[in-house]
């Protein structure tokens, strides 16, 4: 082999494809951080830039990629049907997060809201969960799950992003929250396997973000709660450590049950990916992008 195939099969490496685009969500990170302590004098002018600098400057980032590394666009966020994409994704996440609150309720988890606030004290966190739930879900899912599916498969790429995925959000006293984030990853990227849309699961992710942490405010460490709920004495078991019911049983068993219904769509719509040593020629990421 000569050394420019060599470098040219290097460069376009599903490793080196990852490693790039992690150094570029570093970068756009730091650019947010950046603009945060720039603007200290407004907070909630520092959320807005946010919300809508980095989220601009991680689609424009990552099409690039895409364009350079796989001579296409960036399908995952076609504005076709984005609406109604979004909106899934939106509902989704909200009824998953209601019945879980609901399921905490009914068994007297918590007591009923010891205060409301204003809903002015949820709109600067609004961009910033967004804008959270665009960065991640284009690493994560559109870029690292779909290049790692396309050589080991989905299955096995399931749960090594699932893995990943929790990591990061290990919970500082015990293992639940990571034990969540966990099944949230799997869910997260076994919609995305269905959809294939990117707008679905980032409106999943930032439906249940934004309902834990700032509407109903279930013992999240968080200063704009729209809805602030208290936990009854000795039912704090339903939601360990500072991320509210991210941590309890309910929570994993109902997005554990979502994420096996969209596995079950997925292979009655054949939309398992096989890995290449299984003789896999074409694979269906491509076909249902290109359309």
């Amino acid at each position: 082999m000569d050394k420019k195939n060599f470098r040219k099969k290097v460069l376009y490496s599903p490793l080196t494809k990852i490693v790039i685009a992690c150094f570029v969500f570093g970068c756009i990170l730091v650019i947010g951080a950046v603009i945060k302590d720039f603007v200290t004098f407004n907070r909630n002018l520092s959320f807005l830039l946010q919300g809508i600098i980095v989220p601009i400057l991680t689609i424009v980032s990552f099409s690039w990629l895409y364009k350079v590394f796989e001579k296409r666009k960036f399908t995952e966020f076609s504005i076709n049907g984005i609406g109604k994409n979004f909106t899934i994704g939106l509902m989704l996440g909200l009824i998953l997060y209601v019945l879980t609150v609901l399921a905490v309720f009914f068994i007297g988890g918590y007591e009923v809201a010891i205060s409301i606030n204003s809903v002015v004290f949820i709109i600067p966190p609004l961009a910033g969960a967004l804008t959270t739930s665009i960065l991640e879900e284009t690493l994560f899912r559109g870029f690292i799950f779909r290049i790692v599916e396309e050589k080991l498969g989905s299955y096995i790429t399931l749960i090594i992003s699932a893995i990943i995925f929790g990591l990061p959000h290990i919970v500082s006293d015990n293992s639940a929250g990571f034990l969540m984030a966990t099944i949230m990853g799997l869910l997260l990227a076994i919609y995305y396997m269905y959809s294939r849309n990117l707008w679905c699961v980032i409106a999943l992710h930032f439906a249940w973000n934004f309902s834990n942490q700032y509407i109903f405010g279930i013992n999240v460490r968080s200063h704009s709660k729209l809805i602030t709920f208290k936990f009854e004495g000795g039912a704090e078991w339903f939601a360990n450590g500072d991320f509210g019911v991210n941590t309890d049983i309910f929570t994993s068993c109902c997005c554990l049950v979502a994420a096996i219904v969209f596995l079950i769509l997925c292979h009655r719509n054949g939309k398992i990916i096989k890995p290449y040593w299984n003789g896999m020629k074409q694979s269906p990421n491509k076909d249902l992008l290109t359309k």
